[in-house]
């Protein structure tokens, strides 16, 4: 009878890859494959472990891709001299080593249409006639429009803008003048006053 059993016990072993031992006619169990889609499964194995192993080689690839991904290259950029009234061209140039899409940013004042924006490297910029003669600061910056959103390094340039001259103060010598000329040329008649209150108006241009 146990003769029997191991015999029958081998023929498992043949059909199912099973092993069986000689002796007591016990069958152990051997670890094997079982293939399920494209995937190898091994046969007693915690699938927590593996899907952890998984978690674990998925984080090493993704932080060895991050090391990898180079920033974008953004030129130096000159400075500009701009007459108030008339508008300016920013033409960052950049490069980005992965082949990324790339974002580009400008930054100024205010008086120069504050932040902007755009997919191309190009910006056009007004500057308000009304602007005195002056220097501005403005800024580019270029971001990779990737999966870590790199930036390059900060490029400043200076702005500047020849405008009207500001207006100088009046003097005190000047607005006492104006001040009394009415007064001295109010009982004059025709072109005596006419005369009057032009010498006193030219005089307290002349002591601005």
């Amino acid at each position: 009878m146990k003769r029997q059993l191991y015999v029958y016990a081998s023929l498992i072993a043949m059909a199912t890859g099973f092993s069986a031992c000689s002796g007591d006619g016990t069958v152990p169990v051997r670890k094997f494959k079982v293939t399920t889609g494209s995937s190898p499964v091994s046969a007693g194995v915690d699938s927590d472990a593996l899907a952890a192993q998984k978690k674990l080689d998925d984080k090493r690839a993704e932080e060895a891709a991050k090391l990898s991904n180079k920033p974008p290259v953004l030129n130096a950029i000159s400075d500009v001299h701009v007459n108030a009234g008339f508008s300016f061209n920013v033409v960052p140039r950049a490069t980005e080593p992965d082949g990324e899409p790339m974002k580009y940013f400008l930054q100024c004042p205010v008086e120069l249409g504050g932040p902007k924006e755009s997919d191309t490297p190009f910006f056009s910029v007004s500057v308000s006639a009304e602007l005195a003669t002056q220097s501005a600061t403005c800024a580019v910056i270029v971001v990779e429009q990737g999966q870590y959103l790199q930036k390059s390094e900060l490029q400043q340039f200076n702005v500047n803008i020849t405008g009207k001259p500001a207006p100088k103060e009046q003097s005190a010598v000047s607005k006492v003048i104006q001040s009394i000329a009415p007064k001295l040329c109010e009982n004059l008649e025709g072109w005596a006053k006419t005369v009057c209150e032009i010498g006193g108006a030219v005089a307290g241009g002349l002591m601005k």
